[in-house]
């Protein structure tokens, strides 16, 4: 499966596969890698018309949720993408309290938020590569492809 490195540093992996832009975690990063990602997703929505996310926090990623900043960007790149932007899979690696909370804070941001798009938590990557694929249509990844390519930006 080919993918594209849409930004990478020490925090996260963006990486694009057809219309689903994967994004890895191991801690919160700047609002620059936001930014880094509005070129893939302008031809991603040339050529797929709507596309969708597939979020995954490593199950060791420690630290603080994004900052202002991060928060603000994303924002505006949420009114921006609206009408692309069709799913987001969030998987909250791990099954601590501290996890799950998590989810339970994220979920509540979705609902105040009121976002058209359809957002699903899951505690590990495979329900939430199922969930993304079965959204992302005929002409996008299959869970297994998906699964892959996060393997491969992991060991990055």
């Amino acid at each position: 499966m080919s993918y594209e490195i849409v930004s990478e540093g020490s925090t996260h992996v963006f990486a694009g596969v057809r219309n689903v832009l994967i994004s890895y975690y191991r801690s919160a990063p700047d609002a620059q890698a936001l930014r880094d990602r509005a070129p893939w997703a302008q031809r991603m929505f040339t050529r797929y018309g709507i596309g969708g996310l597939f979020v995954v926090v490593d199950r060791a990623a420690k630290g603080t949720l994004p900052d202002a900043e991060f928060r603000r960007v994303s924002k505006e790149q949420t009114a921006k993408f609206r009408e692309h932007v069709a799913f987001s899979a969030v998987v909250i690696e791990g099954t601590g309290v501290e996890r799950a909370l998590l989810r339970t804070f994220l979920r509540g941001v979705a609902m105040v938020a009121g976002r058209s798009v359809s957002v699903q938590f899951f505690e590990g990557a495979a329900p939430g590569a199922a969930f993304a694929a079965r959204r992302a249509g005929v002409e996008g990844p299959k869970a297994q492809q998906l699964l892959d390519v996060l393997a491969e930006i992991r060991a990055r």
